[in-house]
């Protein structure tokens, strides 16, 4: 097993189910990890804690497992958080708490609980929070604050800039990342927010180089050290068996097997599956284990198109999105992708097919 396949064996092994990538280096041979959650309890609070979604806990409790009693009978505490561990001394000094997405997430349990002014008043808040965010930290050519990936990453992933103002913003932190020699300076919040940002922005390619670097501070630094698991902070020289960094592991998840919630059916009964294939990862698979029943995504790319194995749960639904030049260009099962089984074509973009999916097996091959 080679430097990075290792890595990606360690990092894959935070969260439930498997979720493993293989680099395209030629010694390398698939290598498949696997974990469960805890066996403590009932087990979901770990579920909710290793994927890391976007929001707090009480909203990610609803998007993953769809347990309205979790909403209505369960209280957490909120704590403010400082970007931990971080590189240089250019991030921007400020507490984040996600009070926005805070706002959101009390106003949105505030419909589900039938107190419509409640709702209204923290939809508000939020409103204004982000209002009171560009106000005090956006500039005219898209810097926050001192413009370090991390101020420019968060703004950006938790939606805190208006649709116009966030191109610039991008522009910004990409260049800052060029700035800072291609290298991470971030800490465990700017950890969370880069990865995804980049990836979602149409730079999967520049997430993937952040990602591969063996030079400290990086996650392949600490493998290089001997790592066997995930470190508190870059250097090492504090816990060597901590979560601090390891949203990486959803980003497998969510951008590599492509596999995520639908918000708008919570819980998984809906499953969006939406993958961002590089030649530099030929081959992911993952699964995880949703309220419905496992739901898997294997992805391995040949010299003339790619494979891609999908399993939706029973009792659920998927939209998947089909990295292909065309529809033409795919079958499922051998059968023409119009005519299988289970499946209807819904969109059609340059460089891709979106289908939905009805509970079962596929198996998408795409040729290029």
């Amino acid at each position: 097993m080679t430097t990075r396949t290792a890595l990606f064996a360690l990092l894959a092994a935070w969260g439930v189910g498997t979720c493993t990538a293989v680099p395209a280096l030629a010694e390398d041979s698939p290598t498949e990890t696997s974990s469960e959650a805890s066996k403590s309890g009932d087990g979901l609070t770990d579920r909710v804690w290793t994927q890391k979604d976007d929001g707090d806990l009480p909203g990610v409790m609803r998007i993953f497992l769809s347990d309205g009693t979790l909403v209505q009978d369960s209280c957490w505490e909120t704590h403010r958080l400082s970007n931990w561990s971080m590189v240089s001394d250019t991030s921007l000094r400020w507490n984040e708490d996600g009070t926005d997405i805070d706002a959101d997430i009390v106003s949105l349990t505030a419909s589900l609980l039938g107190r419509p002014a409640e709702a209204v008043r923290y939809a508000t808040l939020a409103k204004n929070v982000r209002t009171a965010f560009r106000s005090a930290f956006l500039s005219e050519d898209g810097t926050v604050g001192l413009g370090s990936q991390t101020a420019q990453s968060c703004a950006l992933f938790q939606d805190m800039l208006k649709l116009p103002q966030k191109p610039e913003a991008f522009q910004r932190l990409v260049e800052r990342i060029a700035q800072d020699g291609g290298k991470l300076d971030v800490g465990i919040l700017g950890a969370k927010y880069l990865f995804h940002t980049l990836s979602e922005g149409g730079r999967h390619e520049l997430a993937l180089d952040l990602l591969f670097r063996t030079d400290q501070p990086s996650y392949g630094w600490w493998r290089e050290q001997g790592a066997t698991t995930l470190w508190e902070t870059w250097d090492g020289n504090a816990s060597r068996n901590h979560i601090m960094f390891g949203d990486v592991s959803a980003w497998f998840y969510k951008q590599l097997a492509g596999i995520r919630p639908d918000p708008s059916k919570p819980g998984f009964k809906r499953v969006l599956l939406e993958p961002k294939v590089s030649p530099r990862v030929p081959e992911v698979r993952a699964w995880h284990e949703g309220p419905y029943g496992r739901i898997v995504s294997e992805i391995r790319q040949t010299s003339d198109g790619l494979e891609w194995l999908v399993q939706v749960p029973p009792n659920s639904t998927a939209v998947a999105t089909i990295p292909a030049p065309s529809v033409e260009a795919v079958t499922e099962g051998g059968v023409p992708l119009r005519q299988a089984h289970g499946v209807r074509v819904r969109m059609i973009r340059p460089g891709s097919v979106t289908v939905g999916l009805l509970s079962g097996r596929y198996q998408f091959t795409v040729r290029r």
